[in-house]
């Protein structure tokens, strides 16, 4: 949400790309048009983490696509740079657009970008999922290794990134929090996944 506001990533329709303002009674406030995806049938085929497509922060919205390298601004603010982080790898072309099989294999060859949080007013994180083999957790985590991307929406330090063996599932107030194993209870049963919270400490202007 920003200012009250819920801002919904909406379909991509005919060559325009926008996003829904709507009030907290989901009544239609606004609609931003945005950049188009570079790959439509890239982005109709991988949604990425429902939801997770867009984030709020105090400068206004950012949204990501599944080609995207970093968070892009839906208001132009030409002071804010994206961040690359070593991971990414630029998919050069759009899906096969009549083989299906094809397309499933075309789809996983390259990272893609599936959700973007904000981890407090100011700061972006990216999840990258289907990274290449050289960046993924060795062992058991391997399949769920995903890249992490921060950066800071008003320069308070450079962009940094990691790879992690922990998908993050919701960001705010300086934490980002997943879901790990059921709890197993005394009894040898088991319970509800454990919600885990992971906090954020930015780092000094230096990059330390």
């Amino acid at each position: 949400m920003l200012r009250d506001s819920i801002i919904v990533h909406t379909v991509y329709v005919e060559e325009v790309a926008t996003m829904g303002v709507y009030s907290p009674a989901l009544e239609a406030l606004d609609r931003l048009e945005i950049e188009p995806p570079r790959l439509v049938r890239l982005n109709q085929m991988l949604g990425g983490l429902m939801g997770s497509s867009v984030a709020c922060f105090e400068d206004g919205p950012y949204y990501i696509y599944a080609e995207s390298m970093d968070g892009i601004a839906a208001c132009a603010r030409p002071t804010t740079t994206q961040y690359q982080p070593e991971y990414f790898e630029r998919r050069p072309d759009e899906l096969a657009e009549t083989d299906p099989a094809a397309r499933v294999a075309q789809a996983g060859g390259y990272p893609s970008a599936v959700s973007i949080f904000a981890l407090d007013g100011s700061t972006r994180m990216v999840v990258t999922a289907d990274l290449d083999e050289k960046w993924r957790e060795d062992g058991p985590a391997a399949t769920r290794s995903v890249g992490l991307s921060l950066a800071s929406n008003a320069g308070r330090f450079s962009g940094r990134s990691t790879i992690s063996p922990v998908v993050p599932r919701a960001a705010g107030n300086g934490y980002f929090h997943a879901v790990s194993e059921s709890e197993e209870l005394p009894a040898g049963d088991f319970g509800n996944p454990v919600i885990i919270r992971y906090r954020f400490i930015p780092p000094n202007a230096s990059g330390e």
